[in-house]
């Protein structure tokens, strides 16, 4: 074997290696998502901003709505977080805890507004 086949092969093994790669195909499809939008979305597009083959999603997901379905739960346990995180500044009055839970929601809208729209659209790809 050649010298630069070795070393490409080297790189290919690399690029293909994740610690945990279905956590990391959900942070590229967010970044996908936010930057191209839900019409544009597409597994390729996702694999490639992961810097993993094409076919490696599918490892996890059966095909891009399973992955935005996938990400959409993340996004329902991160609007939790946030609103948990609001309700721990606020005390123990219910009306308080009622309102920060209100701005939580508002604040994980305004942070992530294409993750908050596939959370809430009725319209999958």
């Amino acid at each position: 074997m050649t010298a630069s086949k070795t070393a490409s092969r080297r790189a290919s093994k690399d690029r293909y290696h994740h610690g945990d790669l279905k956590m990391a195909l959900l942070r590229a499809a967010e970044a996908e998502l936010a930057e191209n939008g839900i019409e544009s979305f597409s597994l390729r597009a996702v694999a490639k901003r992961a810097g993993v083959s094409h076919g490696a999603p599918a490892h996890h997901f059966k095909d891009a709505k399973g992955l935005l379905t996938a990400l959409a739960a993340s996004g329902f346990r991160r609007l939790v977080e946030a609103q948990e995180f609001r309700q721990a500044e606020a005390g123990g009055d219910a009306h308080a805890q009622q309102i920060a839970a209100g701005l939580g929601y508002i604040d994980f809208a305004l942070e992530n507004p294409a993750l908050f729209r596939l959370m809430f659209t009725s319209e999958k790809p």
